[in-house]
């Protein structure tokens, strides 16, 4: 509770009381609406609910996160409503209590079936659909990046093979392995470097207008580019830097002659 009060059984007229949140509270746009009349239409014209309002609950979200916290009132379930019963089940055998509220709920009536389910799997169920996005979008992710590194590796393994002359050429004339190796490293960083500022900005939009679905979501920051970046920079490093040190550590001379 914000302010106010809940329900109590020892208050007859809490049948014609009622409980709102602070979204209705700030959209009503008075100081204080406590002991305030809210008036619910019916069908007829001529027939109207008043209910006084007794106190006010912080916001909570009753719906999927998708949407934002809507405006709330909490009356008593009249007797001719038809509803459900909301029980905390204690820890332990749940199934056995399940059945005995069954049991319990056939001796009242039968016009109306038992049925049951739990609101904590009825809430994830909301999600399924996100959840199956993100292992999408996870198994597609490994993919890519197996298939990225393989890319790469024959690239480089090609590249270098047919780089022998150049290789062979700088070593005659004293380049060392090192130089040779940081050269080659710079030229990969500043290709990955361009490659990612081009995906970022794709990546930036089409997030950020995914996620602006969601009233209540994540904020994006530089953490989620530069991990994967971070990655796969030293995966390329490595991958080049393997092949660069077995071309760099070619004798220079059948190069120089076959070239």
């Amino acid at each position: 509770m914000s302010r106010g009060r809940f329900f109590n059984k020892s208050e007859p007229g809490d049948s014609l009381a009622c409980i709102i949140n602070e979204s209705l509270a700030r959209q009503l746009g008075e100081s204080d609406v406590l002991g305030k009349t809210l008036i619910r239409p019916t069908d007829k014209p001529d027939k109207k609910y008043a209910y006084k309002v007794i106190g006010i609950v912080n916001d909570y979200n009753y719906e999927i996160l998708e949407n934002p916290v809507l405006p709330l009132v909490m009356v008593l379930m009249p007797g001719n409503y038809e509803g459900y019963l909301t029980l905390r089940l204690a820890p332990g055998d749940q199934q056995a209590t399940v059945q005995q509220i069954k049991a319990l709920w056939g001796e009242y009536t039968e016009a109306y079936p038992f049925v049951s389910f739990y609101l904590d799997q009825d809430l994830r169920s909301r999600y399924d659909r996100v959840q199956e996005t993100a292992r999408i979008f996870s198994i597609l992710s490994v993919v890519t990046l197996l298939i990225a590194c393989l890319g790469l590796f024959g690239l480089a393994s090609y590249t270098y093979s047919r780089q022998g002359f150049e290789i062979g050429v700088r070593k005659a004339l004293g380049a060392d392995i090192r130089a040779i190796i940081l050269n080659e490293f710079r030229k990969v960083i500043f290709l990955l470097l361009l490659a990612s500022i081009l995906a970022w900005t794709g990546v930036y939009f089409l997030v950020n207008s995914w996620l602006g679905g969601y009233a209540y979501k994540i904020d994006l920051n530089a953490l989620y580019f530069f991990a994967p970046f971070t990655a796969i920079l030293l995966i390329s490093l490595f991958t080049v830097y393997y092949q660069a040190y077995l071309a760099a550590n070619t004798r220079p001379g059948p190069a120089l002659k076959y070239e």
